[in-house]
């Protein structure tokens, strides 16, 4: 996800003394609107066509499920003692499953399926509700945060990401401000208020990123 890019910054970045890169010190818009999943009505997959990732929204959270395309030889297969192919499904690379495949060009492709938590019993990061169509992702990055709004609506979910111009002071109406200075990298940690966050929570700051479709039960 496009947050990640803005911790690399102060590794990677060099001679930017000018511009400053924006953490939260708490989650937003605060702690007790912490929760451990959205509402039930928003539970399902929702995709995107041509997209390499989904999402899956139940009781135990969120998380992002993605497809690595791997294959073997056929000479591998017929050589193997652990893995066999059959009717278009490989055997021995999921314990007690197997997965679809197709040969080209003398190898066997298929796809893995990897699921990573994003909000769960495994995760850092907090969820919090805004309201009942509005929640927030507040990622942990070093013990504080990077908030990512999620809408969800009739066609489905928008992931909405927080955005700034690390090149101006984007945020004056904020009064807390911690400034630091890593690798010629400005760090800014704001400490938004209740009625401060209600300045940040505009499309000016959380901007369209994606949108994905909620998939029908079958």
């Amino acid at each position: 996800m496009k947050i990640f890019h803005l911790i690399a910054l102060l590794f990677f970045v060099p001679n930017l003394s000018a511009q400053s890169s924006y953490y939260f010190s708490e989650v937003l818009p605060s702690s007790t609107n912490k929760v451990l999943q959205v509402d039930e009505r928003w539970f399902g997959n929702y995709t995107k066509e041509g997209s390499s990732y989904s999402y899956e929204l139940s009781a135990e959270g969120i998380s992002v499920i993605s497809v690595q395309i791997s294959s073997v030889s056929k000479e591998f297969i017929r050589e193997s003692s652990t893995y066999d192919v059959k009717d278009g499904f490989i055997f021995g690379v999921v314990a007690n499953d197997s997965l679809p495949c197709i040969l080209e060009k003398g190898r066997y492709y298929f796809g893995i399926r990897n699921k990573e938590v994003v909000i769960g019993a495994s995760s850092n990061h907090v969820l919090t509700k805004i309201d009942n169509t509005h929640y927030m992702i507040n990622y942990s990055e070093n013990g504080n945060y990077l908030p990512t709004m999620l809408e969800f609506g009739a066609s489905g979910l928008t992931i909405r990401e927080f955005e700034y111009d690390p090149n101006s002071s984007t945020f004056p109406f904020i009064t807390e401000q911690t400034k630091l200075k890593i690798a010629n990298q400005q760090l800014t940690i704001l400490s938004p208020t209740v009625q401060e966050f209600q300045q940040l929570n505009t499309a000016l700051h959380f901007k369209n990123q994606d949108s994905f479709i909620k998939q029908k039960l079958e």
